[in-house]
């Protein structure tokens, strides 16, 4: 990128490349510490009432905004969604969504991509989703969901990815008291799908429980509100500087967790704060329950890389309210931002 004969359009290429083998390696990441947890019984199921399509919609979303070509994406949507709620792990449940989508994703360049949900009589509710697909051969639907596993097709063209995602879903699904299976014909498409339990009952649904997506950041206005970013690295502070900055937001910023509670002292007012975790001289989660000290009803959220998908827990017993993962997306920081101001 620092060559001078790159064009601006070469340049957008390279960046392009460099941001997907960026996330291909975090997603990796992510993948290698689940399954480590998984084998050593550290993953903590936290289960909670949720509303489904809020989720299918944040999923839709999310995958629309990649800019499919010629791949339909379509949430199968009922009329009476709106008021499906269940009682399971929220995030694992996402997860497990999201391994199967982009996994149908990775497989299928033309034609379609469905997901949904129906109500089984035997109290359980069952995902799916369905691609058109290379799929896969009767022979190896048996060995898809084992690690590391790779499917070829008739060309020697091998399946992309880790082999990590099934896998990872499979024991996710098993946590969740659910199963796993795929109905698939090769050349024509797969079918993936699971159950969980379902109680039947319907609940009230509360504002709290929306997910936020697709905001107009223009649309925003925070004019005498002021928030605490608590971010020690230049080019991180910068960005979110940068993105907030025309939301009309007063914007401190402290470097480090020691820093962040001077800042608290003396900023009487602050309305929020965004807490990195990985902070010099003290931690964020440690910084936090400092923080909680001098005015318990600040809302802090956490933004973090390495707290991942475990240790929700830990970071909300540090009086956190909630957190983002970096690298942080810009939907997903304006809705939390959106939801908490």
């Amino acid at each position: 990128l620092a060559r001078p004969d790159l064009s601006d359009s070469e340049k957008k290429q390279y960046i392009g490349i460099i941001k997907g083998s960026s996330n291909n390696l975090l997603n990796l990441i992510n993948d290698i510490i689940d399954l480590s947890k998984i084998e050593v019984e550290k993953i903590n199921i936290k289960k909670t009432e949720f509303e489904i399509r809020e989720v299918m919609l944040d999923l839709l979303s999310k995958y629309s905004s990649q800019k499919l070509s010629c791949i339909d994406l379509v949430y199968d949507q009922q009329e009476k969604d709106y008021d499906i709620r269940i009682f399971t792990d929220p995030f694992r449940f996402k997860q497990i969504m999201d391994n199967l989508l982009d996994n149908a994703l990775k497989f299928t360049n033309s034609g379609f991509i469905n997901f949904g949900f129906t109500i089984k009589k035997n109290q359980k509710i069952e995902f799916y989703v369905k691609d058109t697909g290379i799929g896969i051969s009767e022979d190896k639907q048996g060995v898809i969901f084992e690690r590391f596993r790779k499917v070829e097709d008739n060309n020697a063209k091998l399946y992309r990815g880790t082999g990590l995602g099934l896998t990872i879903s499979k024991s996710l699904t098993e946590l969740l008291d659910g199963k796993i299976w795929v109905e698939s014909e090769l050349k024509k498409g797969s079918n993936f799908k699971f159950t969980i339990p379902y109680n039947k009952k319907q609940f009230t649904i509360t504002t709290s429980d929306s997910v936020l997506t697709n905001i107009d950041i223009k649309e925003l206005s925070w004019k005498n509100q002021k928030i605490l970013i608590v971010e020690d690295e230049d080019l991180n502070f910068l960005f979110l500087e940068k993105l907030l900055n025309t939301t009309g937001l007063e914007i401190i910023r402290a470097s480090t967790g020691i820093e962040a509670i001077e800042k608290v002292r003396k900023h009487k007012a602050i309305d929020l704060i965004l807490m990195d975790i990985k902070l010099p001289e003290m931690d964020g989660l440690t910084a936090t329950r400092e923080i909680k000290k001098i005015d318990s009803k600040i809302p802090v959220i956490a933004q973090t890389a390495y707290a991942m998908k475990g240790d929700k827990e830990e970071i909300l017993q540090a009086g956190c309210i909630d957190y983002i993962a970096k690298p942080i997306k810009v939907d997903n920081l304006l809705a939390i931002l959106k939801h908490y101001l």
